[in-house]
Order: structure tokens, then sequence, then C-alpha cells
């Protein structure tokens, strides 16, 4: 059966009809919806492939079911006698031959990556001299999207500190930057978020990823789950507009917990 030229899919529904047969292959029973639930494949999937054991001689119908009470078709496991003419089979040399074809695209693959990275390709001078010549990219200006909150820093504004000296006292002080998300406005978390229409809540989410975007990414995750959206593109406008409000919701409640503590 492993040898047979299946595809996965038809192999998966075969091993799990196995499970619902008698020691003597007799009695599997499992309707299509049941062999979905446990396969993770689509009805049509599922179907398919068990026509396609029927036909190669592995499946044999013993009992049709009673479509008015519910009832499924009740099948049996067989060895048809000519089912070595019905299936295209792999040969052991050819077993063989592509077991070791992916062993050796496995070992490359390792080799590749414990490759130190100082033994890069090898070094071309032209492609050196034209790196060498190209000009430097001009220093793009600092923008402000149209939320009014800036998504980073401007160019001349560094996180690290600055020495100065007070003439006055003759020492010297310390002085820290602040970090972009310090200097930013504060976001308007007193409106209930039924107050607010569409607009209004996708640009305070907005603000609020420009802020911080790891902070913003877990509280997407935990609404997307809540939601039941997954982790996928959310391109619904109305689901976009559920996500926006239940991020801004979360960000209120943390905002009034912390408040009242």
């Amino acid at each position: 059966m492993l040898a047979a030229r299946f595809s996965s899919s038809t192999k998966l529904v075969a091993f799990t009809m196995r499970t619902f047969a008698d020691p003597d292959g007799t009695r599997v029973r499992p309707t299509i919806a049941r062999l979905c639930v446990l396969t993770d494949l689509s009805y049509a999937t599922v179907r398919r492939a068990r026509q396609e054991l029927l036909r190669a001689g592995l499946l044999q119908l013993a009992k049709r079911g009673n479509r008015r009470k519910h009832e499924a078709d009740e099948y049996r496991l067989i060895l048809a006698d000519d089912i070595f003419d019905r299936l295209k089979w792999l040969t052991p040399s050819e077993i063989n031959n592509a077991t070791q074809e992916i062993n050796e695209q496995r070992q490359a693959a390792e080799a590749a990556r414990r490759r130190p990275k100082d033994q890069g390709s090898p070094v071309n001078p032209e492609t050196d001299q034209e790196s060498a010549a190209a000009p430097e990219p001009p220093i793009r200006a600092h923008t402000r999207p149209a939320s009014g909150v800036a998504s980073e820093p401007p160019p001349t504004q560094l996180d690290h500190p600055t020495t100065r000296t007070n003439p006055a006292v003759g020492t010297t002080t310390h002085h820290t930057r602040a970090s972009s998300n310090d200097e930013l406005p504060s976001i308007d978390l007193t409106a209930d978020e039924t107050e607010l229409n569409a607009d209004e809540i996708r640009h305070r989410v907005d603000a609020l990823k420009a802020q911080d975007d790891v902070r913003f990414s877990n509280t997407r995750r935990a609404a997307r789950k809540a939601l039941g959206l997954g982790q996928g593109v959310t391109t619904s406008p109305r689901h976009r507009e559920a996500l926006n409000r239940a991020i801004y919701r979360a960000y209120r409640t943390e905002e009034v917990t912390s408040n009242a503590s």
C-alpha cells in the first residue's frame, strides 16, 4: 500500500478508514463528514479518495446505507486479485534512489548552513569598484503620516545619551534623549468605541501601532483570536472594522484599569 502511486490524501483516507474496520476487515462505515474531520481534508477530496480506493480494489461496498435514516454505507477492506495490475507501484530501486537523493539534498543544505559567513562568494574586482564608486543615498527627510503620529523618529533623534557641561557649576551632566515613543502625542482613549465611527477608530488604532509596535502586535493577535479571524490577511471591511474596534477596546480597558489602580 505504501509503495502504491497514490496521492498523499488517498493514502491518508485509506489508513483512516482502516482504523474503523473489524479484525477481519469488515464493518467499515465512517461517514464522509467524519473522515473530513479526522483527516482535515475537504468533502470532495475524501469522496474522491474513497472512489479511488474502490477502483483500485482495496475497498468494497458491502451494504448501502439507508439515506432516510442517515445511515452510512458499509465497506470492507479487500485485496483484489489483479491489484498489482490495477495500480502503479514503486520498485525497490526507485525507492532507494529517491531516498538517497533526499538524503543528499538534506546533507547539502546542512553543509551550506554550517559554512562560515566569511567564506562568501569570490571577490570580483569590477563589482567592488562599482560598489565603491556608487554615491551614497540621500538622507530622507522625516515625514509624518496622515494620522498625525510619526511612524519613525527623525534622523537627528537618537536614543544614545549626550554629555553637557554646565559652565556655572563646572560639572558634567548626562542627558538621555527621549525615545520616539515617549515624544509621541498621547492617544485619546476616553471615548467609548460605540461613540466613534469606523474612520475615527481606524485613526486611533494607527496611532497606537505607531507608539509601540510590539505591544500592538500582541494586542492585535489576541483580538484576532477572540474574533476567530486567524492570522491571515483581513480583507473584509466589516472584519477590519470589528478588529480595529476590538484592539481599541483592549487598549481602553488597559488604560481604565491602570488609572483605577
